[in-house]
């Protein structure tokens, strides 16, 4: 790696992989990133047309990463801050899971110091493996979700964050539930204090668990104060065929689950759908009309034997699908892993390229942030990371010139076991250099 000192753009010199919103990828072997003093990018394109458009004085930095991956910022669009921990518990179905698992350990996030070092821990650990912004539940703690938000400010990551939202249920603990009133009113005040904070990077989430643990009320209310505030709503729908059925049963006046949710005005175009596995046609009709996206966590469904999501009906109807990792129910934080276990879920085969695209441009786009993040474009902030490919494979030089044999290896023999992210950035600033 050479580096070189002036004044003006900072040049990033690699293999280039910029992932387009129809699952194709753009290919630079030889390819440039330009990123100006403010963390945006001014240029991309080949190495050579790059030096040629700008002059030594319009020149901070080059850098040579040599033949490594230049890829955009992983986004993981479903994860739970409490559960970094709970990975890996056994249980036969999703609402076991929870009551023996979950809610016990999420309880004791109303203990800060747990929940300062639990944070930490989380975000280095999503940075190590290439994600740049992540959509958060915290616990329903409202100091526990603070310092989540106090620590993701610090780290410099992008995150859209928030405190859960549980007022009844059955097998939930009473400690962990809340009347509406208050549960809203705590919600509200990070709403006010963290959403657009940062330099724009955070974001807040009002965020009802799921129809089974909330009231109609509640669902109302929050539903709500995100259109008043612009944020965003994220919750579960349709995991298991078991919650499907308590929430008939929940909610016999309602047509169906996701009848559930916009009765009380929670979907629309910034509302984040974790799942939809067990969605009827018109539950897919409904969704795509309100322009709700919905997020596939292959990792957790296959853990909890959950389902397949039906990506070809979620391609037919058109609704934004992104990727999640849904920890603790998915065991994996590498984004690599749950592309991974994506194309392992579906009966046809997905395309590299086309996970990739669902861990980056399209988690972008049903985030609204498109034109912002996701890919290499003009403009939009340079959030990028760096792969070592080549200790994957012996046969590394007759497969580089493919790129969906190179995307294929990273994500069939990349993941969390081999650390082959070496550097990350968001907006400009590393957040993560492999030591």
């Amino acid at each position: 790696m050479s580096t070189n000192s002036t004044g003006g753009s900072a040049l990033y010199r690699g293999r280039i992989v910029n992932p387009k919103i129809d699952g194709s990828c753009e290919d630079l072997r030889n390819g440039c990133l330009a990123v100006g003093a403010d963390g945006s990018i001014t240029d991309v394109g080949r190495w050579e047309d790059i030096k040629r458009k700008l002059s030594a004085a319009e020149t901070s930095r080059t850098v040579d990463f040599g033949s490594q991956l230049l890829l955009p910022g992983f986004i993981d669009l479903h994860l739970h801050f409490p559960q970094l921990d709970c990975r890996g518990m056994y249980a036969d179905n999703l609402l076991t899971w929870l009551a023996k698992h979950i809610y016990p350990v999420e309880a004791r996030f109303s203990d800060p110091n747990l929940a300062r070092k639990t944070a930490k821990r989380l975000l280095h650990e999503l940075a190590r493996f290439g994600t740049t912004t992540a959509v958060i539940f915290s616990s329903v703690h409202s100091e526990a979700t603070d310092i989540l938000f106090e620590e993701a400010a610090r780290r410099g990551v992008r995150a859209v964050i928030g405190k859960v939202l549980m007022d009844e249920g059955q097998n939930v603990p009473k400690t962990l539930l809340q009347d509406w009133r208050v549960g809203m009113e705590e919600s509200v005040a990070l709403c006010r204090k963290w959403h657009g904070a940062s330099d724009g990077r955070l974001y807040y989430a009002f965020s009802p668990r799921f129809a089974i643990t909330c009231s109609e009320r509640l669902m109302r209310e929050a539903g709500a104060a995100a259109k008043a505030s612009g944020a965003y709503v994220q919750t579960h729908v349709s995991e298991t065929v078991e919650e499907v059925r308590l929430v008939r049963e929940r909610f016999p006046h309602r047509r169906n689950y996701v009848d559930v949710y916009d009765s009380a005005g929670l979907l629309g175009e910034r509302t984040i759908l974790a799942h939809g596995i067990h969605f009827e046609d018109e539950e897919y009709e409904m969704v795509a009309s309100s322009k709700a996206s919905v997020v596939y966590c292959p990792s957790s469904n296959l853990f909890l034997k959950s389902g397949t999501m039906n990506l070809k009906k979620m391609r037919q109807n058109r609704i934004p699908v992104g990727l999640g990792s849904d920890i603790g129910a998915g065991p994996h934080l590498s984004l690599l892993s749950v592309m991974r276990d994506g194309i392992y879920m579906q009966p046809q085969w997905v395309k590299p390229q086309e996970m990739l695209a669902m861990a980056t441009i399209r988690g972008a786009a049903a985030l609204g942030l498109d034109k912002q993040i996701g890919s290499f474009e003009r403009g939009k902030d340079a959030d990028f990371i760096l792969i070592d490919p080549s200790t994957l494979s012996g046969r590394w030089r007759e497969i580089e010139a493919d790129l969906n044999d190179v995307l294929s290896l990273i994500i069939f023999r990349g993941g969390e076991r081999e650390r082959i992210v070496t550097k990350v950035f968001v907006k400009g600033r590393e957040v993560y250099r492999e030591s």
